[in-house]
């Protein structure tokens, strides 16, 4: 693991790039939002080069953002990058706040809660009016990346994560359980479910 990490890393400084701190980076995580976005794991790396993020969800969070908006993902980095929060990017895409809330089934408490009440008054026909901080959207999206990649409900991927809430070890959990792949393992074509590839 960290000899293939740091290969990540040693990579990305080749080409150019300023990369995060290399223990930073994950295999698993980068190979879901690979098989998102049906590109390879060079792309999803250089994403995360561009954003400068100490963060990998933030990552996903730019891939979703230019995919639903059908927008160039380097148009949300150079938000992002302008010191934009998430809610202000995606208010400036003109998309709507549905887009990003999760779907669940029942309140699973924060950060999940606020998802719940959205759609509970929403279901009464209720005028909702809601602001999400960068930390809640970005769970948000990760949630509606994994249950799109991962064929299952996006109530069923909160519900995982209640019992597991850090996003990396659930994916690792995933990704490396029996029967699973190896996730994005060195840089190159990665399998799985994707949704197309975003805007560039």
């Amino acid at each position: 693991m960290r000899n293939r990490r740091l290969w990540i890393g040693i990579g990305l400084v080749l080409a150019g790039l300023v990369p995060k701190p290399i223990q930073a980076l994950d295999e698993a995580v980068i190979g879901l939002y690979a098989r998102f976005v049906d590109r390879d794991a060079h792309f999803v790396l250089s994403i995360g080069a561009q954003l400068g993020t100490t963060r990998d969800e933030e990552i996903g969070c730019a891939l979703y953002l230019a995919h639903v908006s059908r927008r160039p993902v380097e148009e949300i980095i150079a938000m992002r990058r302008r010191g934009m929060a998430w809610f202000d990017i995606l208010v400036a895409l003109r998309l709507p706040v549905d887009v990003v809330v999760v779907v669940v089934d029942r309140d699973y408490g924060p950060p999940y809660g606020k998802a719940w009440g959205y759609w509970a008054q929403r279901k009464k026909g209720q005028r909702v009016v809601l602001r999400l901080t960068d930390d809640e959207l970005i769970r948000f999206v990760n949630v509606k990346i994994a249950a799109q990649v991962y064929g299952v409900p996006e109530s069923t991927v909160v519900a995982e994560l209640a019992r597991t809430p850090d996003f990396t070890v659930w994916v690792r959990a995933k990704e490396h359980g029996p029967g699973k792949g190896k996730g994005a393992g060195p840089p190159g074509k990665a399998k799985g479910k994707g949704r197309g590839k975003p805007h560039e």
